[in-house]
């Protein structure tokens, strides 16, 4: 079998870009106050930002553009850097704020996001508890059923978001996010009705449409998946995630060239997107263009350099061009970072043409012992 990784990735919101090498864009940020007007380019405000972690995409001297998903967003707009913290401060940040006013409960929850995005999630879930102590609301519930999530304990999440719809039956996240853990559980037909919900409270949800059509892809429905992925995009033309899912999509429908076109947009709203390059990849090598491929390979190592799925495609390419030094050397760095399906390795017939040489065989029984 001619196996190349194609990488499946759904989330809420993309993860923006637009220049990596300026020193603020990519960052995670958090707002100050609670209630921070988020603003357009004419300093309206679009909303009030209290939740959700934003992602710069943008800056200048004084201001930011961010990213964020609170609510049924994702919402874009412009914030002071002097009126947000970055994610490596924020604990420090609420920390003293809780000092100030140990019942602040919004800043037991803001803390508790920035633990969660920093993979501490022990001391997330002791901070969500204590938002909840001192605010039983729905939104608290639902916020710990986000840090549960994060920790993979769906089943403990899932009781959250119950808590939080108990209390408020209209509150669309709690269902979107609900169908999250569901999907997470592959209980395909449990997130679909879900977000059937969260769609019919906010029409005009994509982030739910985004959700539901990674569920369609996950019971292999795919054009019901491209359907509402096109919504998704349709609703918010910048969401980088809803184009790499449909891009998912038509490439396992073998449809390349509208894969590539839909990498193609994620990559461009994302430049940072690791998945978005890899995918984009395996479409080139099904179309045997393994230069192009070769190339977005090397591009998602360069922005992870332990992405094993990358050097393992890009292993495959160069055996396929003939290349076989190569090849074998990007099987060693494969190996050296702990790939063990030496079974894939024997039956892939990407690999055939150097399996055997006498450099391949002694690199599998290097790392077979």
């Amino acid at each position: 079998m001619n196996r190349i990784a194609l990488v499946l990735l759904f989330a809420l919101a993309p993860l923006s870009a637009r220049a990596a090498d300026d020193p603020w864009v990519g960052e995670w940020v958090f707002p100050t106050v609670n209630g921070l007007p988020l603003r357009d380019e004419d300093g309206k405000t679009i909303m009030k930002w209290s939740t959700s972690a934003g992602k710069v995409i943008g800056e200048n001297k004084e201001w930011v553009t961010i990213r964020h998903s609170q609510g049924t967003g994702p919402y874009e707009g412009y914030v002071l850097k002097k009126e947000v913290v970055k994610l490596a401060d924020a604990p420090g940040f609420y920390t003293d704020k809780i000092r100030a006013n140990e019942k602040d409960s919004w800043a037991w929850g803001r803390r508790a996001e920035a633990w969660t995005l920093k993979g501490e999630h022990d001391n997330a879930i002791k901070d969500y508890d204590e938002a909840i102590r001192l605010d039983p609301s729905a939104h608290a519930y639902n916020s710990r059923g986000y840090g549960l999530g994060a920790k993979k304990e769906y089943d403990k999440a899932i009781k959250d978001y119950d808590e939080a719809i108990r209390l408020d039956p209209t509150f669309v996240f709690a269902f979107n996010n609900r169908g999250i853990a569901w999907r997470a559980k592959k209980e395909y037909d449990k997130a679909i009705k879900d977000y059937d919900e969260a769609i019919r409270l906010d029409p005009k949800f994509g982030g739910a449409f985004n959700n539901r059509g990674a569920a369609w892809s996950g019971k292999s429905e795919y054009d019901k998946a491209i359907k509402d992925l096109t919504e998704a995009i349709r609703l918010d033309p910048t969401f980088g995630v809803a184009f790499y899912g449909r891009g998912v999509a038509w490439h396992v429908k073998s449809e390349y060239d509208k894969a590539i076109k839909d990498y193609d947009e994620a990559i461009r709203l994302d430049p940072t997107f690791v998945f978005a390059f890899n995918n984009r990849g395996t479409a080139w090598s099904a179309k045997k263009d393994y230069d192009k491929a070769i190339a977005d390979y090397t591009e998602a190592i360069r922005l992870d350099p332990k992405y094993v799925n990358a050097f393992y495609s890009k292993a495959c390419c160069y055996a396929l061009q003939g290349k076989t030094e190569l090849a074998i050397d990007n099987l060693g760095k494969l190996l050296e970072l702990g790939f063990s399906n030496f079974k894939h390795m024997e039956t892939n017939s990407a690999l055939d043409s150097i399996r055997k040489d006498p450099r391949y065989k002694k690199l599998i029984e290097k790392y077979m012992k």
